[in-house]
C-alpha cells in the first residue's frame, strides 16, 4: 500500500496572496510554459509574475469542490502527512505536485495548452 498515489484535478479557481517565498528553482518543463502565459491573453498579468509571487501549499491553493471537501487544514498531523505523501494534484504548469509542495498563483488551462487528453 506504500506505493499508492492519489491523484486528483486542479481547480480553476486559486487562493490569492500567499506566505511563503516565491519559486527559486523551475522545473526545465515549467520555461516552456512559462512562454504561452505570457502570451495567455485572459491573464498576462497575474501569469508575468508566477516567478516573483508568493506561494502556498498546492492543498490551500486551490480552491474547488475536491479541496473544499478534503479541508486539508481540518485534518489530523496523520492524516495531512499521508497526504503529503500519497496525494499528487495535476497542475498544467508544473505537472504532479504534492499536496504541501509550494506553488503560485496562476492561470491557464490545460485544454489550453493541449493537455486535457
Amino acid at each position: 500500500m506504500s506505493n499508492v498515489l492519489i491523484l486528483i484535478p486542479p481547480s480553476e479557481g486559486k487562493a490569492i496572496g500567499g506566505s511563503n517565498k516565491p519559486l527559486e528553482l523551475v522545473r526545465n518543463e515549467v520555461s516552456d510554459v512559462l512562454e504561452l502565459l505570457g502570451n495567455y491573453e485572459k491573464d498576462v498579468e497575474l501569469n508575468s509574475s508566477v516567478l516573483q509571487s508568493a506561494t502556498m501549499p498546492a492543498i490551500n491553493r486551490y480552491t474547488g469542490v475536491v479541496y473544499k471537501a478534503i479541508d486539508y487544514d481540518s485534518l489530523d498531523k496523520d492524516a495531512q502527512s499521508y497526504l503529503n505523501v500519497h496525494l499528487r494534484i495535476v497542475s498544467a504548469l508544473f505537472g504532479f505536485v504534492k499536496a504541501n509542495e509550494p506553488i503560485p498563483n496562476y492561470k491557464i488551462q490545460m485544454d489550453k495548452l493541449g493537455l486535457a487528453k
